[in-house]
């Protein structure tokens, strides 16, 4: 895929993960404990990993990115009726976009041995 591609699917990535984070939940069946843990980690590893193909800027700016965004989510979360702010889902955040940065890590790595 091209950057323009990486960039463009971010983009939507990320403003779908902003309906869904900032939108009315309704309380229905929990598939398990900590589904809510698991749905932020897997967001923001997808988030991360686009954002790192497509920007491609030091990890560090992707990782201090992915924790402002994680904590403005919670933080925004625990304004809105229904919804309410969690530490738990802020590390869920921070621990899926490490998770992406060390694929990538581990991805680049095996290239340049090639």
């Amino acid at each position: 895929m091209t950057l323009f591609q990486y960039r463009m699917i971010f983009w939507l990535a990320f403003i779908i993960s902003c309906f869904g984070f900032f939108s009315e939940v309704e309380q229905g069946p929990v598939l398990f404990s900590h589904f809510d843990k698991v749905m932020h980690f897997g967001v923001f590893a997808v988030l991360t990993l686009l954002f790192q193909k497509g920007f491609g800027l030091n990890w560090k700016i992707g990782l201090a990115l992915a924790v402002i965004y994680g904590a403005a989510v919670e933080i925004i979360q625990g304004a809105f009726a229904g919804r309410q702010a969690s530490f738990g889902d802020w590390v869920a955040d921070i621990l899926g976009a490490i998770a992406a940065l060390y694929v990538l890590y581990v991805l680049n790595r095996k290239q340049v041995e090639q």
